[in-house]
């Protein structure tokens, strides 16, 4: 019986332990590649996305002007950035539903004592030559962290697409060409792009950030996702 009071105060502990847990659903990352032609030489194609990136804040990491190959990195992103390219890396249990967004947590984040929330782009272009001009393939990456957690994204499509028409306008094109070759039967997102979807589960660690305060990719702290 003396034990008694020691057995409450543990309780008590436990649930408090049980209540700081995520109470989301961490998903897997959905990695999307956006894939259009334009009807341009590969060189005035490579020319243009140097100059669109410039417009759109990403710094070039990597540049491969014979391969066709360039990365550009962002790793200021707010989260109402974060919001309109990424989607958030929980849902409510047993739906596709959103758990929260970006600037929630930025919110609840700075209250808990742990910095504001930024991500990190990683776009990766690759240029190709056609009989018709240029077939080019985006792929980005995106990472969500602050102190103390760090949570890769699956992109919404919005940035590659915005990317697009970018490259479009400043190229001149305002219609987009559809793919040369063999038949697109893949999904279409706006202006004719095909959307190449691959899923791949979290965990892994992520290259273009570096782990913070020793946290694995996909844990959380309890800030991530709301109680």
């Amino acid at each position: 019986m003396r034990n008694l009071p020691v057995l409450a105060v543990a309780a008590l502990l436990c649930g408090g332990c049980v209540a700081m847990m995520p109470q989301g659903q961490l998903v897997p990352v959905t990695s999307v590649d956006t894939e259009f032609d334009v009807e341009r030489s590969r060189s005035e194609v490579f020319e243009a996305l140097l100059s669109v990136a410039q417009t759109l804040n990403l710094s070039v990491d990597v540049l491969e002007k014979d391969s066709g190959f360039i990365q550009f990195k962002n790793s200021a992103l707010s989260p109402t950035q974060l919001d309109r390219y990424c989607k958030y890396p929980y849902v409510k249990a047993g739906s596709d539903t959103s758990w929260d967004t970006f600037q929630n947590w930025n919110q609840r984040s700075v209250a808990g004592g742990v910095g504001s929330v930024s991500g990190t782009l990683s776009l990766n272009a690759v240029l190709s030559e056609t009989a018709s001009g240029t077939h080019a393939k985006l792929h980005s990456t995106f990472v969500a962290s602050n102190r103390n957690e760090t949570n890769e994204c699956s992109s919404t499509g919005v940035l590659e697409r915005d990317f697009e028409q970018a490259l479009r306008n400043k190229l001149g094109l305002t219609n987009p060409s559809t793919p040369s070759g063999a038949p697109n039967t893949g999904p279409r997102g706006p202006r004719g792009s095909t959307l190449v979807v691959n899923l791949r589960a979290t965990g892994a660690p992520v290259d273009i950030l570096p782990a913070l305060s020793g946290k694995a990719l996909g844990q959380s702290s309890g800030l991530l996702s709301p109680l």
